[in-house]
């Protein structure tokens, strides 16, 4: 029995014209920036965006990353995206305001204590 597309498949085999099950593309669907995945009788794909990036299709940069590549730390945010391992983008507390790093490389926004 074949109408239904299996898991990390997409596509309507039933429909009238049918439209062939093709499989989850992460370059395609998701711009290489995360994983495309679907349940079984599912007729597209989602994302599951790679830190840092957030959007259907993961084409925009998620709160708190900024850049082309949004691996940078955005204002207000802390954290070191580019190391390995990464250290995620958080957001510094009220008791902290953020200041860039005097290094850009780093990616990294500095928390430090209010004057």
């Amino acid at each position: 029995n074949c109408d239904t597309c299996a898991a990390n498949f997409m596509g309507n085999p039933t429909a009238a014209p049918a439209v062939p099950c093709t499989a989850c593309d992460d370059a395609a669907d998701c711009n290489g920036k995360g994983n495309s995945t679907s349940v079984a009788g599912s007729s597209s794909c989602t994302c599951d965006c790679d830190a840092g990036w957030q959007g259907a299709a993961c084409d925009a940069c998620a709160p708190g990353y900024e850049g082309a590549n949004c691996d940078t730390c955005a204002a207000n945010f802390m954290g070191n995206p580019t190391a390995a391992p990464a250290v995620p983008c958080t957001a510094c507390d009220d008791r902290f305001r953020a200041r860039r790093a005097t290094t850009p490389q780093t990616a990294m926004a500095r928390a430090t204590p209010r004057a």
